[in-house]
């Protein structure tokens, strides 16, 4: 120890100096403290062999052997000082190792660390390898070093030699990062390792020859000796990185003309070599050597062969500098004119020359080029030949899509083609527009195979014999396709600005039509890319599509076409360009701001001639200053034919029955003849009578891989009886659940068609059951006929038919339920698609608002809803918030007696969604109609901030006591998903069923049901992350549960998900014993030892019924009364279990025109809610004790009539039947 201290102490003097430093050289001994934690260690002689390069001649050694099963075998240098890198940062080390590998220097103390790696391509030779750590020149406390051989690999447990640990100042190389391109510059970017051969033949030298594009001070020295394919091998040590980075390049100055092999090689990838003529010699150049072909291979070598094939001369001494892998270019030029011709082009027919690029004809702005190419065709040679014959072959694998600048005298058309003694491949596009500089693509990707190609051919106005002008062309390119690779043309697709760009635009218009970012990714259009028309010019400046030849109407006749429009207006489709006379058809656009889709119907021209299709966005109305439409999806298709699920033709196809019992949920009649072939000319038709329920419809399987995803829209043709005023289609869903569209009924007693737009659920897959539900608010037992169920693509409002969702506001979708919304002082709330589809808000189709602050401290978005706002059991406030800075929120009931809650957007809540609950139950009876948002309120703003706002709600207040008893609509708890639990997995289901045993502790009429089937986990249960309301946990910590099954199992609770996030544990598997098979048993789950704060609240709520088994048959599990602390659900209904008026009464119940409300002499209001929870009567008073209410107008059922007190809490709860 003395030894080390001493050394230690020689040697932090010379660390602070600018000289080398010898950390260690074995020679008498190691000078460091080394220690193997794995494997083992020892100072010996240095063996024989193994210094061909002259490295290492020292007498003594490090060994090291690496532990079997360590990937990361520890060996370390611990020192007693810290080591200074302020001047000495360039360690160098000598390894000599049994087999390629790589190893690790790292420097590591209570500061951190620096460490690199280096790839040893040499086994059995000694080879120094260096390490800059200049960059981390400035980190302290560095008292330990570290080597890691063969890092990460377990299976080995090789032996290392190591020697002569040196650390110098780096020079000029200080603080140079590795460039990740850079391979060797022989200066400060020495990034890779050279192999065998080649190693000892290079060396970094002065630059012989400072000129021309070499300058470097040092370059690489290379001796071609040992045969005529010597070769210079670089060795990455792993795959090198080519999907990203496959063009090689290398200066060289060399001293004989030759061919130089340029080849990867050593992966699992067959080798791939190409060949580079070196023509230039005395001076420097750069070649490149494009390995683009090889992104997707597996190589670990590079490697060079200088003279390729030829034996070398006894002074055939080559300089090489900065080897790189840079990453492929974005595209080839074949040819730009610049400085003349790149290509030997040879006008076989007519002529040609390079011209100066004459002014004029660029309204696009594409082609500012000096010089162009003039191809003039022979007249009479209507394929004029004109071609370019290339050196080296095209190489279609990669750049594979060409383009090329075309101006012409006159509209025509060019064919490109690639030729060679393996085939050839060509295409042609339409010239619409003369004098003006257009770019044409051709995508070649199909034939990205084909080898051999080394001729380009240009045929212009090909198979026109008479036409002898002149063309001008430049700037012929070639990139990858990219997204497009392999895409085949669709016929039927004329642009959808992506990949099926097959029409050519004309004048008007072609100038003003772009290909840009969808700005609306919602509803009909999801695509990444649209078409921008900016409409200018006058009342009908028209979009031209021209076909460049008659359009084939005979069997395509319908042009459709997605639209989003700024401004209502005719959309004006015409056909013209032919022999026969221009046709019109005139559609209004009334749907503003949002993607629709267009059909104009030309059936009528299936035998017509013409050659142009035209659009007339807002026809005969001057455009304004900033008309912007967006299209997309323009196509020619054939008049759709639907697809048909059911026409009672030939008997029925699905296999329909009544929901349930056919004397309450009705009946199926079958096929019958139909009784009125008017509006509907079916010879058969499906009946169905109405049973004694409402909700009384038919069910049947849908047939096998039925899907929305090309036809979203369902459509139904109804015939209805007196009184019927809407249907109920429904789709059931096996993993997504009940999808469903409710449709009015116009006319009663004639046939009628509903549409059904289900395009929200196209990408729902597994829909495996379609329900009709006849009117659930029509009591009357008649007959309804049905037909035509069938398939289309969408032709009406996504929103049309959703039914609004009792406490919703506002998603700025379908679900905007208020009569206005508006800000003060302007119009400053939009709607777009989501900015930051993140965290709580991640979709980024989903439709929010943009509210952009108007400078002023009062501002508001006001929404107004046309009544009192019914906050007696929905009164907190829930929305999601996106702010871009920390500033105080007001939210204001106004309209009646207001009421004020402040808030705040936190400095942590900045730039992210954010949800926020606002309680608004203090407004509980004050008559407000009005819900107004303040942003950064009271505060002048300095800039026009733009907040985003999503999903407005109110919600139930949280559960404190009784969390359901489901008795009625109002105590549902809504949908629970299954999980674990075989064929119910994932399943969403609405769990409330009537009370198989109404006995013992648990008379209720209602209980839910849990069903536990074979095939799932013993953790089979459900969860519900939809709750109406969160749970709000007291002081008591415990939840009780009334539980019936017919074994003793244990019974799994859990609380998840606490809101805010983390502010509370998740409850885990805590388990409770059921030891009455058969009989209800209140099971009490007792949560104290969690630490769970007071107040805590819970989102979601999971139950397990039989943990720990997996039944072999199917099996049905019911609780009941859930409720938390020592509240309980039995006393009271649902939500007034705090507070109860025992001696409230009602009478006569049943009653028929007067209820009598007695004893009520601390409530001054009363709601009656029918069966579904739907508010259908109210009453306020001034706190009598006996109330008189009319019911003559209620329809006959069971009700709940609801009472508050003064401050409009509820405090009662009863139920009655009218009669």
């Amino acid at each position: 120890m003395k030894k080390h201290l001493l050394f230690f102490a020689v040697l932090l003097f010379p660390l602070l100096g600018m000289a080398q430093v010898v950390l260690e050289d074995f020679e008498g001994g190691a000078k460091l403290p080394w220690t193997a934690l794995d494997g083992t260690y020892s100072s010996i002689d240095n063996p024989a062999g193994g210094n061909t390069f002259g490295v290492n001649s020292s007498a003594k050694v490090g060994s090291y052997t690496k532990k079997a099963g360590a990937g990361y075998s520890l060996f370390l240098a611990e020192l007693p000082t810290a080591l200074d890198l302020s001047t000495n940062n360039l360690f160098k080390i000598q390894v000599k190792a049994a087999v390629a590998s790589a190893f690790i220097l790292k420097l590591e103390g209570t500061s951190g660390f620096v460490e690199a790696t280096k790839n040893i391509a040499i086994a059995g030779e000694w080879i120094e390898y260096s390490f800059d750590f200049s960059k981390a020149a400035a980190t302290p406390n560095l008292k330990k070093i570290i080597l890691f051989f063969d890092p990460g690999v377990d299976a080995s447990a090789d032996t290392y030699l190591f020697d002569n640990l040196t650390v110098s100042p780096a020079g000029p190389c200080a603080g140079v990062a590795p460039s990740a391109n850079i391979l060797d510059d022989f200066e400060c970017q020495r990034n890779i390792a050279y192999g065998l051969p080649g190693f000892a033949d290079i060396s970094a030298v002065d630059n012989p020859d400072k000129t021309g594009i070499n300058t470097s001070a040092s370059v690489g020295r290379y001796k071609d000796t040992g045969g005529e394919f010597h070769a210079m091998v670089l060795d990455w040590g792993g795959a090198m990185p080519l999907a990203t980075r496959n063009v090689v390049k290398i200066k060289v100055w060399a001293p004989v003309a030759g061919n130089m092999l340029v080849k990867m090689e050593a992966g699992t990838s067959p080798q791939k070599e190409l060949t580079v003529p070196i023509t230039e010699i005395n001076k420097w150049v750069e070649y490149t050597v494009d390995f683009s072909s090889q992104a997707a291979a597996n190589h670990t070598k590079l490697v060079f062969f200088f003279n390729a094939g030829k034996l070398p001369g006894a002074d055939d001494i080559y300089y090489i500098d900065d080897i790189s892998l840079d990453p492929a270019p974005t595209s080839l030029v074949y040819e730009d004119f610049e400085g003349g011709a790149k290509l030997n082009w040879n006008p076989i027919d007519g002529s040609f020359v390079v011209v100066p690029n004459p002014p004029g004809g660029d309204t696009l702005k594409i082609n500012s080029s000096t010089q162009v190419g003039a191809y003039t065709k022979k007249a009479g040679a209507g394929y004029s030949l004109f071609q370019a014959e290339l050196a080296q072959p095209i190489d279609l694998s990669i750049y594979n899509v060409f383009k090329v600048q075309v101006k012409t005298a006159a509209p025509t058309s060019v064919l490109l083609k690639l030729e060679g003694p393996n085939g050839f491949v060509e295409g042609t596009n339409n010239i619409a527009v003369k004098d003006q500089w257009v770019e044409y693509s051709f995508n070649f990707s199909k034939s990205a195979a084909l080898k051999g190609l080394n001729k380009i051919i240009l045929f212009f106005d090909p198979g026109v014999d008479a036409s002898a002008d002149t063309y001008l062309f430049d700037n012929l390119i070639a990139v990858p396709a990219g997204a497009c690779a392999g895409v085949e043309k669709n016929p039927d697709i004329l642009d959808d600005f992506e990949c099926q760009r097959n029409i050519a635009y004309a004048q008007p218009g072609f100038d003003d039509i772009t290909a840009v970012d969808n700005p609306d990714k919602f509803g009909a259009n999801l695509s990444a890319k649209v078409g921008r028309y900016k409409d200018v010019g006058g009342e009908f400046h028209a979009l031209v599509m021209d076909w460049g030849g008659s359009i084939p109407l005979k069997d395509r006749n319908q042009v459709k076409v997605k639209v989003w429009a700024p401004v209502a207006g005719n959309l004006l489709f015409k056909l013209e360009g032919g022999t026969s006379g221009g046709e019109e058809e005139s559609i209004a656009i009334t749907e503003l701001n949002k993607w629709v889709e267009y059909t104009a119907d030309f059936s009528s021209q299936e035998n017509a001639n013409h050659t142009k299709i035209v659009f007339f966005f807002n026809a005969g109305k001057l455009p304004g200053a900033n008309d912007i439409y967006y299209v997309d999806d323009i196509s020619l298709v054939a008049k759709e034919k639907s697809s048909a699920l059911e026409d009672f033709e030939d008997g029925a196809i699905l296999g329909w029955e009544s929901l349930g019992a056919d004397a309450v949920f009705g009946k199926y009649n079958g096929d019958i003849p139909n009784p009125d072939k008017v509006g509907n000319t079916s010879s058969f038709v499906g009946s169905y009578t109405k049973g004694s329920s409402k909700l009384g419809g038919l069910k049947a399987l849908l047939p096998q891989g039925f899907t929305l995803a090309d036809l979203p829209q369902v459509n139904l043709q109804v015939w209805a009886p007196t009184g019927a005023k809407n249907l109920t289609l429904r789709l059931i869903s096996t993993a997504e659940g009940v999808k469903e569209i409710i449709r009015p009924i116009d006319a009663t007693g004639k046939w009628v068609d509903l549409n059904f737009n289900f395009s929200n659920f196209k990408n729902i897959t597994d829909f495996e059951r379609v329900e009709i539900v006849f009117d659930a608010d029509l009591t009357s037992t008649a007959t309804w006929y049905f037909d035509n169920l069938t398939q289309t693509v969408s032709t009406v409002n996504l929103c049309e038919g959703v039914v609004a969702v009792a406490g919703q506001v506002d998603d700025f979708e379908c679900q905007r339920n208020y009569s206005k919304v508006s800000t003060t002082g302007g119009d400053f709330l939009k709607v777009i698609n989501n900015p930051d589809p993140s965290g709580i808000n991640a979709s980024a189709s989903d439709k929010v608002g943009a509210y952009t602050d108007p400078k002023d401290e009062y501002s508001a978005i006001v929404y107004e809803f046309g009544q009192p706002i019914d906050l007696s059991v929905l009164n907190q406030l829930q929305i999601k918030i996106w702010s871009p800075k920390a500033v105080p929120l007001l939210f204001k009931l106004e309209g009646g007696t207001q009421v004020e809650v402040f808030s705040a957007v936190a400095a942590g809540d900045t730039r992210k969604w954010v949800q926020y609950s606002i309680d608004l139950s203090a407004g509980i009876g004050k008559g407000n109609t009005k819900l107004t948002i303040f942003f950064n309120v009271a505060q002048l703003p300095t800039e026009n901030d733009v907040y985003y706002i999503d999903d407005l709600e109110f919600r139930r207040a949280p559960y404190t006591s009784c969390i359901s008893n489901f008795e009625t609509a109002l105590d549902n708890l809504g949908g629970w998903q299954y999980f674990a639990n075989g064929t119910l997995d994932g399943q969403k289901v609405n769990v409330i069923v009537d009370n198989p045993s109404k006995t013992g502790i648990n008379t209720s009429n209602k209980v839910a049901e849990f069903i536990e089937r074979p095939g799932g986990e013993p953790f089979a249960g459900y969860f519900n992350d939809a709750l109406p309301a969160s749970i709000s946990m007291g002081t008591n910590k415990k939840v009780t549960m009334k539980v019936l099954m017919d074994h003793e199992a244990d019974v799994v609770l859990k609380l998840e998900r606490s809101f805010p996030a983390n502010t509370a544990p998740n409850t885990g598997d805590t388990k409770v014993k059921y030891t009455t098979p058969n009989q209800w048993q209140e099971l009490t789950w007792d949560f104290t030892t969690l630490n769970i704060p007071n107040g805590a609240v819970y989102t979601t709520l999971s139950i397990i019924m039989d943990f720990g088994t997996v039944p072999t048959t199917e099996k049905r599990y019911y609780f009941d009364d859930l409720a938390i602390g020592d509240k309980s659900c039995s006393a009271v209904p649902v939500g007034v279990r705090d507070v109860v008026l025992a001696n409230l009464k009602v009478y006569p119940n049943p009653v028929i025109s007067e209820l009598i409300i007695e004893n009520g002499s601390e409530l001054y209001g009363y709601d009656v809610f029918n069966a579904l929870g739907q508010k259908v009567y109210s009453l306020r008073t001034s706190g009598q004790s006996n109330v008189n209410l009319n019911t003559s107008n209620l329809e006959h059922g069971m009700y709940i009539l609801a009472g508050y007190d003064k401050n409009g809490l509820m405090k009662a709860k009863t139920k009655f039947v009218k009669q």
